[in-house]
This record gives C-alpha cells, sequence and structure tokens, in this order.
C-alpha cells in the first residue's frame, strides 16, 4: 500500500510545543507546495463499480482551486486494474470530467504526470471511479498544489 507518514505541522508546534500539531497535507517545500491525499480502500471489488469522493476544492484552503501534478494507484499485489479520476462539479455531477485513467498491468502500481484535465475550479471535487475487479487492498494517492 502506499505509504503514509505522519506529518508534524512544524510552525504550529514551534508557537505551541506542548499541543500536538499534525499537518492537514503532506507536503514538500518551496512555493506551490506538492500536497498529497491518499486514500486507502480495503477490499474494493465488494463495492463493486464504486465512486471515492477524494477532495472537495473548498474556498477556505484553495480559494483559487487546484492544480493536479499526479495521480497514482497501488494494489499491493500483482493485478491488471484501472481507476479513472474525475473532477466533479457536485457528488452527483452526471458528466464528470476526466483527469487521467491510470492502470497497472500486471503490476502493483502505475502513476502518470500525464493528465487531460488538471484544473479543479473552486468548489469542486475530485472522485475517483473504480471497477469491481477482484483484488484486496486498493491505494489511491493525488498530488496537487493549491492555486
Amino acid at each position: 500500500m502506499l505509504d503514509r507518514i505522519e506529518v508534524t505541522d512544524w510552525q504550529a508546534h514551534r508557537r505551541d510545543p506542548s499541543a500536538h500539531h499534525r499537518a492537514d497535507f503532506l507536503e514538500s517545500g518551496g512555493s506551490g507546495k506538492i500536497r498529497t491525499v491518499q486514500v486507502a480502500v480495503d477490499q474494493p471489488d465488494i463495492l463493486g463499480t464504486a465512486e471515492v469522493r477524494l477532495i472537495h476544492a473548498h474556498a477556505d484552503w484553495a480559494p483559487g482551486g487546484l492544480k493536479v501534478q499526479t495521480v497514482k494507484i497501488d494494489t499491493g499485489e500483482s493485478s491488471t486494474y484501472s481507476v479513472t479520476f474525475e473532477i466533479r462539479t457536485d457528488p452527483t455531477d452526471a458528466s464528470p470530467t476526466t483527469i487521467a485513467t491510470v492502470a497497472t498491468a500486471a503490476g502493483t502500481e502505475a502513476e502518470t504526470s500525464v493528465l487531460n484535465n488538471d484544473v479543479v475550479g473552486v468548489g469542486d471535487y475530485i472522485y475517483a471511479t473504480l471497477p469491481a475487479t477482484d483484488i484486496n487492498q486498493l491505494g489511491l494517492e493525488v498530488n496537487f498544489t493549491i492555486i
């Protein structure tokens, strides 16, 4: 599965060392910081074809929206599996916009930075559409910057 490490909000920790401060996103340094959302799905095949909500680009923390850098899947076992990452204007959007379809080919993970659409507007959502293919574990990852 995708590695999920504990991240500390060091700026908040320095202001109040006695409190525990976790960062909301994994991030790297510099301007235009890359932020990561990772979601683990246990037994995704039991869900059948399913829609998994990953991110809501809320105006409070993404006032200009998001720019998707890469999307990744990890099945934890050799498989042929594909996930379509989509932009939706609301959770019931019947005409989502495809970001990318990522597929393993008899492997355990696949990632792409070749995206059809990479800008997620304020208030929009990122969803992953899962197939009913039989696998035991699934890791979903979206790497993005806040615009």
